[in-house]
């Protein structure tokens, strides 16, 4: 016995929409993965992460998901993360993108003002 239970996700039917897609698309990479994995110093721990990620799967299926999983918790961190962090590069590029076309519009004017400033001798 895993010791685990199963509770409501808490998510709503959109949010578990969107959750079970990544979920699923993780899974089956993470799934096509493992022949590479197996090569390497921890192999158990990527099965451990493909059967979390299984888990979630089948259970947001059904809008639940059994705790405790320590497995699923740090995925569930590390991507948390990632989005977060996807985000905040969202956010800055859009900024970049405001300050450069200001930068542009300076660049501009400064052209206008000092072409004027040379037509006129000053």
């Amino acid at each position: 016995m895993s010791g685990r239970k199963v509770v409501d996700c808490g998510l709503s039917k959109a949010q578990r929409r969107v959750v079970l897609k990544w979920a699923t698309i993780w899974l089956i990479d993470k799934t096509t993965d493992l022949e590479l994995t197996s090569r390497r110093k921890d192999p158990a721990r990527s099965i451990e992460e493909v059967a979390a990620l299984g888990r979630l799967v089948r259970g947001l299926e059904d809008g639940e998901v059994e705790v405790p999983d320590k497995v699923l918790g740090e995925l569930v961190a590390r991507r948390t993360d990632e989005t977060e962090r996807l985000d905040e590069l969202r956010r800055a590029k859009e900024e970049y993108e405001k300050e450069k076309e200001e930068h542009k519009a300076w660049v501009k004017l400064l052209g206008v003002i000092v072409g004027h400033q040379g037509a006129s001798g000053e």
